[in-house]
Formats: C-alpha cells, structure tokens, sequence
C-alpha cells in the first residue's frame, strides 16, 4: 500500500469542486499537455522550483555547482512547488474543516494534474478518509488503462469528468494525447453509477464554437451523461510559467466569461443535458 503522495496544494473552503463546501488536494502528476494549463506545476511528478526572476538578485548560488538548495537563497526567489505528504497528514489537513462538509454535504476533492497518475496512492487515500467517514470526489480527464480507471471510479463517491474536446485528432493537437481512452473511460464512468458531471473547459478558438456545443451535445447525450458544467478560459495560471521559466501559448488570449455562454448552455440544453456554469 502507498502512503506517501506528491501534492501541490491543498485548497481549502472550495464551493467550485463538487457539492457543499470541499477541500481540495492537489496531486502532482499530468499525462496531458493542455495549451491552456492553468496548473503547470503539476505536469511533472517530481517536485520543481519556482524561481521568481523579480526577486532574484543574480547572485549565483542556485547555479553554482547546480545546487538548488532554496535555503540558500538571500532573496527569497526561490520556492518548491510541491512536497511529499503522508496520507495520514493529508486526512488532518482535510479533518480541519470537517464541520463544514457536515452542515453543506460537502468533503474532499482529489484534483490535479491527473490523479490517475497516483492511483495507489488516491486509493490509500480514499479509504482513509472514508473511515473518517469523509465524501470524495475526484476531477479527472480520464486518460488512462480502464482497470487503472475503473480503480478510481470505485475509490472514490463522486466524479468531475473533464472533456476538452470531442475531435480525437483537435485534442491531441491541444492535449498531447487523443481522446479515446478518455471517450471509453468516460463511458466506464456512465455505468459506474457514480454521481457524475462532465466539465467541459471552453477555450476560445479550440472548441467554443456552437458548432462546438452541437458536437459535444451529440456525443455527451449519446453516452448518456445527464449534467455538465462548463469552465470559461482564464488566465489565473499565466504567473506558474514565469516561475517555471516555461512559455505560455494561450498569453494575451481574452478570457471568457459566464456572460458569454448563453448560447451555449441553449444548444447543451437541446440534447437534453442538465447545464451550469463553473464547479
């Protein structure tokens, strides 16, 4: 059994990561590569440091002999991005707070990156917080082998399943990797009977389109998904490149806003899809 897990953040007092109110624990790890990636720290599972070039004094010392110890530092621009955590430190983080997920049918929520990725230990995870009598839910992009996933589904009480784009050949374009285990994982998660939500993230100029919406409408009614939320572009993850020293494609893209989906949620609404914006 795995007990130690890479975490990024772990978010407290969510109201946008499932129902009631939920602490969210983020797993460091990502088979994806969203253009739009508003976590870019969580791509890689082994931990990295950010380096904040406008607190950087050029002194050397993280360069010198490659020694990236962030003590070091006499500016403070350095800072690790994540950190290895036991799963029983995670459940007293997430006990915190257990008050609130009683009184709002609230819980946990196991985000990402992709917890696909830490599968032993999600399901470590889970079962602990289960025993401390804790809801789970998981945000994932399903890519994975369907026994992998049919782990998850059974780990955890509730699922937000993202879907970036119906096209197999567009989502690798703008993921990396093409839609169909996700598609078939997706249908895995349909039959689990697992309270389900399809988030779609709406991405201008890849697929926030109405022809767009007719297409996702098609296919999500087709495989019998009953509620998705969409999650308008922003840009609150521009920053993470910086300290990562990584390019951002989607930079001086226009967010979207709740405002303009109206059309949106009118053509889901057609395929007989219960709609809301966010969470």
């Amino acid at each position: 059994m795995i007990t130690k897990g890479i975490i990024f953040n772990i978010q407290k007092f969510s109201l946008h990561d499932g129902p009631g109110i939920r602490t969210v624990v983020f797993l460091k790890g990502c088979p994806l590569r969203c253009k739009w990636c508003s976590n870019p720290e969580s791509q890689l599972t082994q931990p990295q440091i950010f380096r904040d070039l406008d607190k950087c004094i050029q002194c050397g010392l993280c360069t010198e002999k490659k020694n990236e110890d962030i003590s070091r530092c006499p500016a403070g621009a350095l800072s690790m991005d994540s950190e290895i955590m036991d799963v029983s430190e995670v459940v007293q983080k997430v006990m915190q707070d257990e008050a609130f997920y009683r009184q709002s049918g609230g819980g946990a929520t196991l985000s990402g990156g992709e917890p696909l990725v830490q599968i032993d230990f999600v399901e470590s995870l889970c079962a602990a917080l289960h025993e401390k009598g804790v809801s789970v839910a998981v945000e994932t992009a399903g890519y994975a082998d369907q026994a992998t996933f049919m782990r998850l589904a059974n780990a955890v009480d509730i699922i937000l399943f993202d879907v970036k784009h119906y096209d197999a050949q567009i989502h690798k374009q703008f993921t990396g990797v093409s839609n169909l285990k996700i598609l078939a994982n997706l249908a895995l998660a349909v039959d689990s009977g697992k309270p389900l939500t399809v988030r779609i993230p709406v991405i201008p100029n890849i697929n926030d389109s109405l022809e767009d919406m007719r297409r996702f409408g098609a296919l999500l009614s087709t495989l019998c998904v009953k509620q998705v939320n969409l999650l308008p572009f922003h840009q609150f993850g521009e920053n993470k490149y910086y300290l990562l020293n990584k390019t951002y494609e989607m930079e001086k893209v226009a967010a979207i806003y709740k405002e303009n989906l109206g059309h949106h949620i009118e053509i889901l609404t057609r395929f007989g899809l219960n709609v809301k914006i966010g969470g």
